[in-house]
């Protein structure tokens, strides 16, 4: 799929994945009847919790393939959008200039993509309204940029909410890289899209979620995450995602089956020559 940016078709070509660890934090406390106001109940810690982890942020550095995606978009932007997106790369200012330079629907997948998550998503807590309940406990998604040891996070959630909170691993990973610089394949995919489609542009890029790539890179497997379906600028295909509507126009699908096919017939050339 591309992106439209300033008239501009952008195909990102995904290289690597960001990892995950869902932590789920449990209070445990005294319970009783609603009636019976108490201070320290566990459902007003939990507010209390909430807000703490809220605004938990894990540094670390921006991963090479979420720098040359910011460096593509700024070279097709004008000013001062190119130069949000150059700052954008600078860590805390970086995660500053994306929240309040620009709209939430552009600066927060960039969030996500030059930096660590860490984002509270299910809370369980009570099933009677008349009853304080003796537990609750809130799930965090946790999405770490390649390099980044889930463990290491685990720590740094456990040391941050403090030995009142048990804190439980429910899943890890880390995340995936491809090499992609120097790699035939990236380059072929660069020049067919643009001889396919005069005027665009190839970016490398790091996704948020998680995809097959992480399963063929554990099985040794260099992988590339190209998906070429022509949208209009008037149509996102991010806005789609899980939607009822998810689609993609046939005319774009077509384009994108030629492209496809394309890649392959020039990468086996490549590979067949001595």
């Amino acid at each position: 799929m591309n992106l439209t940016v300033n008239g501009v078709r952008v195909y990102p070509v995904q290289v690597a994945e960001k990892g995950l660890a869902w932590i789920r934090l449990t209070l445990k406390g005294v319970g009783g009847h609603g009636s019976i106001p108490r201070d320290h109940s566990v459902t007003r810690e939990m507010g209390r919790l909430l807000k703490k982890v809220s605004n938990l942020h894990y540094n670390g550095s921006i991963h090479p393939a979420a720098s040359d995606f910011l460096d593509t978009l700024a070279s097709v932007n004008d000013f001062p959008a190119n130069v949000g997106l150059k700052l954008a790369k600078k860590g805390a200012l970086g995660r500053f200039v994306l929240k309040h330079l620009f709209p939430e629907e552009v600066g927060a997948p960039l969030r996500a993509m030059v930096g660590n998550v860490i984002q509270p998503t299910v809370i369980r807590c009570g099933d009677k309204t008349n009853v304080i309940p003796t537990q609750a406990d809130v799930t965090l998604d946790c999405r770490l940029t390649p390099g980044v040891d889930p463990a290491a996070v685990a720590d740094f959630v456990c040391k941050k909410v403090g030995p009142s909170v048990e804190v439980e691993v429910l899943q890890s990973q880390r995340g995936m890289a491809t090499s992609y610089r120097k790699d035939p394949l990236f380059q072929i995919i660069r020049e067919t899209v643009e001889s396919l489609d005069p005027g665009a542009v190839v970016t490398p890029w790091l996704t948020t979620g998680l995809t097959n790539g992480s399963a063929y890179s554990k099985a040794g497997i260099r992988y590339f995450g190209f998906t070429p379906v022509m949208f209009p600028a008037t149509l996102s295909f991010g806005d789609l995602f899980h939607a009822p509507d998810e689609r993609c126009p046939v005319k774009g699908l077509n384009w994108g089956t030629r492209t496809l096919i394309e890649v392959v017939a020039r990468f086996l050339e490549v590979k067949g020559k001595p």
